[in-house]
């Protein structure tokens, strides 16, 4: 695993995607506390459970067949910056009137989550060789592991000595840290970066796809279990 870290392309990869995932969970953590201090409302928090899982529902199904199409390392640059934007909003949140602009900003922040997943999956392969796939997707799931013992830790602390303000700026700056690394990353020359192969009849059977999934989902999981 050290001769994998030891690559340039990988090593840089490797941290951005680390220090990434730390900063989410700090964030995932702290939001729902940012929520109740603000409202005193547990159900006004658990909303922000909802709101994460939403854009995974409803896009997840089919962003990945788009994604594949357009360039992984933009995608991915692109995401973390606007994350990093839109976390400076909540520097805007001060009150309950101000909810609308939270939980706008949580439902962007987690759009851009489901857009960058399939491409952070599809851009390993573009760094590392097929017999070294194996380890580097080890070293990222290790990485994450640790990332969501240690961040939920580190979220708390930092909301209880710091508050919400203290939580944007270092979330942000593991954005901006994950991006610079993507720009450290030099893919070899000729290197695809997306797929162009992708026929106008796939994207036609994700789109139907899709559109059953969702209608049959809307009807309650009971129709799903159903039809399996």
């Amino acid at each position: 695993m050290l001769r994998i870290i030891s690559q340039r392309n990988i090593a840089y990869y490797w941290t951005g995607q680390f220090i990434s995932s730390l900063g989410d969970w700090i964030f995932i953590v702290a939001f729902p506390f940012y929520v109740y201090q603000l409202t005193g409302s547990v159900f006004q928090s658990g909303i922000t459970f909802i709101i994460e899982m939403l854009p995974q529902i409803l896009l997840g199904p089919i962003v990945g067949v788009f994604v594949d199409r357009w360039d992984r390392r933009k995608i991915l640059i692109i995401c973390v910056l606007v994350e990093a934007l839109l976390l400076y909003g909540l520097l805007f949140v001060h009150s309950v009137k101000d909810l609308w602009l939270l939980y706008s900003i949580a439902i962007l922040l987690n759009i851009a989550t489901v857009l960058s997943t399939p491409a952070t999956r599809a851009f390993v392969p573009l760094i590392a060789r097929e017999n070294e796939l194996l380890a580097v997707n080890s070293l990222l799931s290790l990485s994450d592991s640790v990332s969501r013992l240690v961040g939920p830790l580190l979220g708390g602390i930092l909301f209880a000595l710091a508050g919400m303000g203290s939580i944007v700026i270092v979330d942000s700056l593991t954005f901006i840290i994950a991006a610079i690394c993507l720009f450290m990353v030099v893919l070899p020359q000729g290197t695809q970066t997306q797929d162009d192969d992708i026929s106008s009849v796939e994207l036609r059977e994700e789109l139907t796809f899709w559109l059953y999934w969702l209608l049959s989902y809307s009807s309650g999981p009971e129709r799903l279990c159903a039809q399996r």
